[in-house]
């Protein structure tokens, strides 16, 4: 079982929602910034296509109890970059990128690289999981299909918006562009949880994300 990954996503531990959110699963999913969620094997998923909200979702996580990093690892909380995989050290989680819907004509970008991770538990291998006949369980949000799915050129970085990237509209936390190189339109969650600033280890994840360092 493996779940699809795209723009900056974040992971969540399902376990760890359980054990120490403030206000449990209905908290947790009343305040999920965007439509980009899934949920598959044991992990929770939320896309974000600009470094900084993925900085700011993951301060309100830690207010809310859950932990990042300790001692260079990852605790309940992952950042994974879809081209680069995990930005930090996380034994719980594997990636893959491939051409995962080789094959599957039906769809039009079927031979492009998708990225996937998946929920290692330890002490059971590192392999990314399949069935009996080697086939990839792989889960995303609904309506998703590798047609529709993003594309690196649909990165909205801070400061780095493409002349040919135009927005369009803000609803509901999320952001609609227009590339005007295609005529393709994309969505970028940008949620307005917190305002605070970022605390130094955070600040060290921005410029891994920003490609700084």
């Amino acid at each position: 079982m493996a779940i699809i990954i795209e723009g900056i996503s974040v992971i969540v531990k399902d376990s760890a929602i359980q054990e120490r959110f403030r206000g449990g699963f209905k908290k947790f999913y009343q305040t999920i910034p965007n439509r980009t969620h899934s949920y598959h094997d044991r992990i929770h998923r939320i896309v974000f296509m600009a470094s900084k909200d993925v900085l700011s979702y993951i301060e309100f996580l830690k207010k809310h109890r859950l932990r990042f990093l300790e001692n260079g690892e990852c605790i309940d909380i992952a950042v994974v970059d879809m081209l680069k995989g995990p930005l930090e050290e996380c034994p719980w989680l594997g990636f893959s990128r491939k051409n995962f819907f080789k094959g599957m004509t039906e769809f039009k970008r079927c031979d492009a690289d998708f990225s996937v991770v998946w929920y290692q538990e330890p002490g059971r291998g590192y392999g990314i999981p399949c069935d009996r006949l080697g086939r990839v369980d792989i889960a995303s949000h609904a309506g998703w299909t590798p047609d529709n799915a993003f594309q690196e050129w649909e990165y909205v970085q801070e400061g780095k918006t493409d002349s040919q990237v135009i927005e369009l509209n803000k609803k509901e936390g999320l952001t609609q562009y227009w590339y005007s190189g295609t005529g393709e339109i994309t969505y970028s969650g940008s949620p307005e949880i917190m305002k605070d600033g970022m605390i130094p280890q955070l600040k060290r994840l921005w410029n891994r994300v920003m490609g700084k360092d």
